[in-house]
C-alpha cells in the first residue's frame, strides 16, 4: 500500500510540473529508499523462497499438531494425560521423517534470521 501511495505521490508531481521523464520518476525511488519497503525487500528475497518449499508443513502441518497438542491438553476423555502425549508424540514421530523436520526447522531459522539482518 506504501509503494503505491509513493507511486502516486510521484504521479501526481509529474502531472503537476507535466514532465514525465525518468528525472521525474526517480522520486518515486527515492521515496522507496527514504522508506522501509527496499529494505523488507533485500530480507524477504531469500525468505519467502524457502517458506514456500515448506508451505505444507509450516502452513498446514504444524498448526494442525498445534491445534492437536493443546485439544489433549484442555480435553478430558477419561485417559490419561501421560498417555495421550505419549501417542501424540510416537505419532508426530512416526509421521515426519528426520530430514523432514530438519528442512522445515532449517526453513523457520532461516527465515527468523533473513528478517532480522
Amino acid at each position: 500500500m506504501t509503494s503505491g501511495k509513493y507511486a502516486g505521490e510521484t504521479a501526481l508531481v509529474a502531472l503537476k510540473i507535466k514532465k514525465y521523464g525518468k528525472g521525474t520518476l526517480k522520486l518515486y525511488r527515492k521515496k522507496l529508499e527514504r522508506s522501509f519497503i527496499l529494505k523488507d525487500l533485500r530480507s524477504y528475497k531469500d525468505v519467502m523462497e524457502n517458506l514456500y518449499k515448506r508451505s505444507d508443513s509450516l502452513m498446514i502441518y504444524y498448526p494442525k499438531k498445534a491445534a492437536e497438542f493443546f485439544s489433549i491438553f484442555t480435553g478430558a476423555n477419561c485417559v490419561a494425560k501421560r498417555d495421550e502425549f505419549r501417542k501424540f508424540i510416537v505419532d508426530f514421530v512416526r509421521h515426519r521423517k528426520l530430514r523432514e523436520l530438519f528442512e522445515d526447522f532449517w526453513a523457520f531459522v532461516s527465515a527468523i534470521f533473513g528478517v532480522l539482518r
